[in-house]
């Protein structure tokens, strides 16, 4: 493997008193693409399979089409009732053939409508005459979601390119008086999740085109002050094409990349997609054509399970804690549970493989200190591998935990006297 270099440890990083947030708040806050309409698919052709994939995964959200079957029962509205008793609940792409009395009767239909989303990727073919039909489709699918009482996810488009005045945001226009959150495919190609970028156009922050901010900045063009959701993200799974990573370093990127679109702000994520279908080239599905788990559904179940905390209603404690010997490039997130059990994420926001030659890196571990302070009653160290995978340590006494951090996800847990 190809050695990577770290700049050598910073100064102590003290974060004095840092609120956490809710550990189920993050796990709320991840979905998955679904397509259960195509009828070629897993999706359709093994439902159970799919569905007991999806309480596996923990995701409480899916994204799919919406399709008109008529009036009639389904087996596609049968899909997405059961999905709804299971407690999974969808956002519906609304495509701009679509009638508002189709979109209007859905609820009649299907129980699991949790917000309605514009067409997606309009701005596809370029140039500008996809505007007034996706503004069109705004100013009646705005009203009508109200109706419903369903919120209004905002169109995702694709024509991000810094170096053109009239990007898609700038020829769309302000559209927050239209849309409850706006709406990013913010997909990084190669790149590690944390990356600073790989164009230009950069932001004073030196965030540049490709990186989370730098996406979320253009998305504050149509939509400024407007939250955001991204409703498709992940990698391309083939090791010889450009833009995709192996199945392993997905694996490690994984949960790096639910937390840094969460550390960005970022109020839903859907991983796209849930499984390989024959519509799309192969491979971004968590599981294959056959419905096989692969090793990145294994990291983000695991992550997600360990996080779950729901049905609890709390007020979250600061916790005062230093982070001593960090390097330059350590992530990390803070999440609490309702038993007052804190659970601190830590990794190198690192590239894991050369995003131009493909070449795998090697980064070493760092060894660092956790300290905190206040009532504790000891800690876990629970570690991912690079197949998503997690090892967990025996319960350790103290408030101070010696760690080796590295690119794949830690997670201390500290448990604090109520």
């Amino acid at each position: 493997m190809k050695p990577l270099f770290l700049l050598l440890p910073l100064a102590a990083i003290v974060s004095a008193a840092e609120l956490p947030r809710s550990a189920d708040a993050f796990v709320d806050s991840v979905g998955v693409n679904t397509h259960f309409s195509y009828t070629d698919s897993v999706y359709y052709l093994n439902f159970p399979l799919v569905k007991q994939a999806l309480l596996d995964l923990k995701v409480r959200h899916i994204r799919d089409g919406l399709h008109d079957y008529g009036q009639g029962p389904s087996p596609v509205y049968d899909i997405h009732n059961q999905l709804a008793q299971a407690g999974i609940r969808c956002d519906y792409v609304v495509g701009e053939s679509t009638s508002p009395s189709v979109v209007s009767n859905y609820p009649s239909v299907v129980n699991d409508v949790e917000a309605l989303e514009n067409a997606n990727e309009a701005d596809a073919p370029g140039g500008t005459a996809w505007v007034p039909g996706l503004l069109n489709e705004i100013s009646w699918l705005w009203p009508l979601a109200h109706s419903m009482h369903v919120p209004i996810v905002g169109p995702a488009l694709i024509d991000q390119t810094w170096w053109n005045a009239n990007n898609s945001y700038q020829l769309l226009g302000d559209i927050s008086s239209s849309i409850t959150v706006n709406n990013l495919h913010n997909y990084l190609g190669s790149y590690n999740p944390e990356t600073l970028g790989w164009g230009g156009g950069c932001t004073p922050g030196g965030y540049c085109y490709g990186s989370i901010p730098w996406n979320m900045s253009q998305a504050n063009i149509d939509g400024p002050g407007v939250p955001i959701w991204t409703t498709e993200n992940g990698y391309t799974m083939v090791s010889t094409s450009s833009g995709a990573v192996p199945e392993t370093v997905y694996a490690t990127y994984m949960p790096r990349l639910l937390l840094s679109q969460w550390n960005a702000g970022i109020r839903r994520t859907y991983i796209y997609e849930l499984a390989d279908e024959p519509s799309t080239v192969c491979c971004m599905g968590l599981l294959d054509a056959k419905g096989n788990r692969r090793t990145p559904f294994t990291a983000m179940s695991n992550l997600l399970r360990l996080l779950s905390d729901q049905g609890h209603s709390f007020s979250l404690t600061p916790l005062d804690y230093t982070i001593s010997g960090a390097p330059d490039g350590l992530q990390h997130t803070l999440l609490q549970k309702h038993d007052g059990t804190y659970w601190l994420a830590l990794w190198l926001g690192a590239q894991t493989m050369d995003p131009h030659t493909h070449a795998m890196l090697a980064v070493p571990n760092v060894p660092i200190t956790v300290t905190w302070k206040g009532n504790s009653l000891g800690y876990r160290v629970l570690k991912f591998d690079g197949s998503g995978n997690v090892a967990t340590s025996a319960h350790f006494n103290g408030s101070s935990a010696q760690l080796n951090v590295g690119t794949n996800v830690l997670l201390l847990k500290i448990a604090m006297a109520l």
